[in-house]
């Protein structure tokens, strides 16, 4: 299903972003970065290394929908927290590609127990 543009009275638009994001469970580790200019570079948008990077392939991973809860697939654990339903917590990777024209400007407003989002135009 594709998601549609609501124009708003001043021309302004929102786009759901619940349909097709890819996951991967487990972190992946960054490559090593050395001196300034490289460490300058890495933290900008558009030219970050790793599963940062607009560039990484992320076609292995599951594509999955929002709101998602990768947490409920992982094995009860009496030693896990209570709070959270008795199973471990951990690291997941999520990445969406969607349509941004150059000349619009973009922001993203995520809502998630962990709200950081980058938000680039490649």
């Amino acid at each position: 299903m594709k998601s549609t543009v609501q124009t708003g009275q001043f021309g302004r638009g929102r786009l759901s972003l619940d349909r097709g994001w890819l996951f991967h469970e487990g972190d992946i580790p960054f490559p090593v970065i050395t001196g300034h200019q490289p460490s300058y570079d890495n933290a900008k948008a558009g030219s970050s290394s790793g599963a940062a990077s607009p560039d990484y392939d992320g076609s292995s991973w599951r594509q999955v929908n929002l709101p998602h809860d990768w947490a409920v697939w992982q094995p009860f654990d009496k030693n896990a927290n209570l709070a959270q339903g008795y199973r471990q917590r951990g690291m997941g990777w999520y990445r969406k590609y969607f349509p941004a024209p150059a000349q619009e400007r973009c922001s993203a407003y995520p809502h998630s127990h962990h709200p950081r989002a980058m938000v680039d135009r490649a």
